[in-house]
């Protein structure tokens, strides 16, 4: 939980500060059973990333019986669960690495 809302002010305080012009990236992160993120895609804006991120949680709760919190259309962040799984969706700036900082 707290790693969610870590990267959630994270993403407050970036998307202020990103430029325009600059990608957005979709993230996935799974809580469970061990914490993870996944590349879904790229966008040339936040915009485009924030519809595939809609689109994206739309079919999961579709497709594969997740229940969706925190949905709103336009948002960089939505949260899904099921009786197994919770993840949650990121859009974050492409300068943005969630999984941290990489060994030299």
């Amino acid at each position: 939980m707290k790693t969610l809302v870590l990267a959630g002010l994270m993403l407050l305080a970036l998307a202020t500060s990103a430029s325009a012009e600059g990608a957005w990236v979709l993230w996935k992160q799974t809580t469970s059973p061990v914490a993870s993120w996944e590349l879904i895609g790229a966008h040339a804006t936040m915009k485009e990333c924030s519809q595939h991120l809609v689109e994206f949680a739309l079919f999961l709760s579709q497709k594969e019986g997740y229940v969706v919190s925190g949905l709103i259309e336009g948002a960089a962040t939505v949260n899904l669960h099921n009786e197994r799984d919770r993840v949650s969706f990121f859009c974050f700036p492409d300068t943005v690495d969630p999984r941290g900082p990489k060994g030299k």
